[in-house]
């Protein structure tokens, strides 16, 4: 947190917000009014307006949510209210903003689509067709973005995807009818990418990891590299978590990707890292505001850069990948196996690595060979 020469307090994390102490409230302790500061698209002018009180319900986050509501509102002010059974795409998304408010990448992931999507926010799910969705799809594969580049296709599926996701989310909140006649014909994607580290390339990393002088970060970057587990999920594990007895890790359901309880092994080495964390907050890497720190990226690509890796290795999720691609090489681990320790709950996700496992497929293949020999 982060005091301005007037008073008011900032977050790094929620920009355009702001707010003020209002002193001691009887009954609930110290209340805060919270403000945002933006362009109005319509005056053309920056204005900062109070949104409400935190003894209210408001925080930092849900006051950073208005904000980008109201930057993000269509180029004409709405004069009618939403029609119960037939709201328009920019209704059902401000629904969906709201609804899954505690999601911490709604609005900064959803914002790009949305801007994209801006030729539908007036439309009603009833008015859209086949046609509308083909040639704007059509006109998405002819833009380029920023860099000056077309559009890659998994980024048209994304922007798509969100149009139908938002449709469906409509259905299901009975905010419109459904659409029998609408069909997504989406465009083939084949980007899967394999981060690997060989033998010299994995000395080296351990190497710049063991010396890292951040004890955190060096064993956030050593439960990725041993476990596979995802980034968000180490930084969301409580100590309730680590089960020190039996050597398993739990994954719980409000820190998964796929909202599901699992359970992993705990590695020894792994064991042994975490146990040297200071044991003062209910969670391994706590923050100083009772939660836990969201993201270790800068330090994550830092280690990255200083052991001399492939640029366009991610810095944490290529540990994910190197993980599973080890286990599918070793010819040791089955597919099933590596699906259960990847957490994934289809077996098709895992399939990326069965090109790997040639040494497993000679292995099986001996294996029926030293049989019929047997027989004969």
């Amino acid at each position: 947190m982060k005091k301005c020469s007037n008073a008011y307090q900032t977050d790094k994390r929620y920009a355009g917000v702001r707010r003020k102490s209002l002193g001691v409230l009887a009954g609930f302790g110290e209340d805060f009014s919270y403000y945002i500061q933006y362009r109005d698209k319509f005056t053309g002018k920056v204005v900062m307006n109070k949104v409400g009180n935190e003894s209210e319900g408001w925080n930092f986050r849900s006051a950073y949510l208005e904000k980008e509501k109201r930057m993000m509102m269509p180029d004409q002010c709405p004069t009618e209210e939403v029609v119960p059974g037939d709201a328009t795409i920019w209704e059902i998304w401000l629904d969906y903003v709201s609804f899954y408010d505690d999601r911490t990448e709604t609005i900064k992931t959803q914002k790009f689509y949305m801007n994209k999507l801006k030729s539908f926010h007036k439309l009603r799910v009833s008015e859209l067709n086949n046609r509308m969705i083909q040639d704007y799809q059509k006109k998405l594969m002819k833009e380029t973005c920023r860099t000056g580049k077309p559009y890659a296709a998994q980024s048209i599926v994304h922007i798509m995807k969100q149009l139908r996701k938002l449709i469906n989310f409509g259905v299901k909140r009975e905010l419109c009818e459904p659409n029998p006649k609408l069909h997504f014909d989406l465009p083939k994607v084949d980007n899967q990418k394999t981060e690997f580290l060989n033998d010299e390339q994995l000395k080296r990393y351990m190497e710049v990891l063991d010396s890292y002088p951040n004890i955190q970060v060096r064993i956030f970057l050593k439960i990725a590299l041993y476990t596979g587990m995802r980034g968000k999920a180490i930084l969301g594990l409580k100590w309730s978590d680590i089960n020190f007895e039996d050597n398993m890790i739990k994954l719980r359901a409000d820190n998964s990707k796929s909202q599901r309880t699992d359970y992993i092994p705990l590695p020894d080495k792994v064991k042994t890292e975490i146990q040297k964390l200071p044991h003062y907050s209910e969670y391994l890497f706590p923050n100083n505001k009772g939660g836990h720190i969201n993201s270790f990226k800068k330090s994550a690509q830092k280690v990255k850069e200083l052991a001399g890796l492939p640029k366009d290795f991610r810095a944490v999720y290529m540990l994910r990948h190197n993980f599973a691609t080890h286990l599918a090489n070793s010819g040791k681990v089955d597919l099933y196996t590596i699906q259960k320790l990847m957490t994934h709950h289809s077996p098709k996700v895992t399939q990326r690595y069965a090109h790997l496992m040639d040494k497993t497929l000679k292995e099986g293949s001996k294996v029926i060979e030293d049989l019929f020999s047997q027989a004969e």
